[in-house]
C-alpha cells in the first residue's frame, strides 16, 4: 500500500508537506504547531503529546512514551524503546503524530539521549512508511536557533511557516 495516492492534490496536504523532508518538523510558535496538530487530528491521525520539560531523566522519557503508546513494558532502555517503536500501532488511515513540546529543554540536559530518541523515531518512521503507515514527530522548541544533530542520516527541518530565521525571531 502506498503511503499517499498518486494524486496531484496530495502535495497540498499537511502530512505530505511534513513528510517530504523526513518525519521530524521543528516549531517555535505554539499556535502554528496547534494548527497543524488540529489538522492531523481531523485527518485521522492519532496524536500523542508530551511535555518534554517534565522529562527529568531518560527513564522518565521512556516511561512517558511507553505509557502513551501502550507498550507492554515501559521500564526499558533505549534499545528496547527502538524495538517497541517498531511494533507500535499506527492506523492505516491517517497515521501517528508524536508532539514533543519543549524538547530543547531535555536536549540541553540530555543531548546524547535526545539524539538517540530522534534517531529511533526517524529510523522507525522510515520502516513504517515501507508498510504504508505514517509516523510524524512535531517538535516544539523555545530556542529559535536550536540545531539538533542529524539523525537517521537527515537533519530535522523547520516547518514551512517558520522556515526563515526571521519568522522565528520576535
Amino acid at each position: 500500500m502506498a503511503t499517499f495516492a498518486d494524486d496531484p492534490n496530495w502535495h497540498e496536504r499537511l502530512d505530505w508537506t511534513l513528510l517530504q523532508n523526513g518525519c521530524l518538523s521543528l516549531y517555535l510558535k505554539k499556535q502554528i504547531m496547534a494548527e497543524d496538530v488540529r489538522w492531523l487530528s481531523s485527518n485521522s491521525y492519532v496524536v500523542r503529546a508530551f511535555d518534554c520539560k517534565a522529562w527529568t531523566s531518560t527513564q522518565v522519557m521512556i516511561d512517558a512514551i511507553g505509557t502513551a503508546l501502550a507498550f507492554p513494558e515501559t521500564n526499558v532502555g533505549l534499545d528496547a524503546l527502538s524495538d517497541l517503536m517498531a511494533d507500535v500501532t499506527i492506523p492505516t488511515q491517517g497515521g501517528l503524530a508524536l508532539v514533543l513540546d519543549g524538547l530543547d529543554a531535555f536536549f540541553r540536559a540530555n543531548p546524547t539521549d535526545t539524539f538517540h530518541l530522534l534517531d529511533i523515531i526517524v529510523i522507525r518512521a522510515r520502516m513504517h512508511l515501507l508498510f504504508g503507515r505514517r509516523l510524524l514527530a512535531l517538535i516544539r522548541t523555545d530556542d529559535p536557533g536550536v540545531v539538533f544533530p542529524p539523525v537517521g542520516s537527515t537533519q530535522a527541518q523547520w516547518n514551512r511557516k517558520e522556515w526563515p530565521l526571521s519568522d522565528r525571531i520576535a
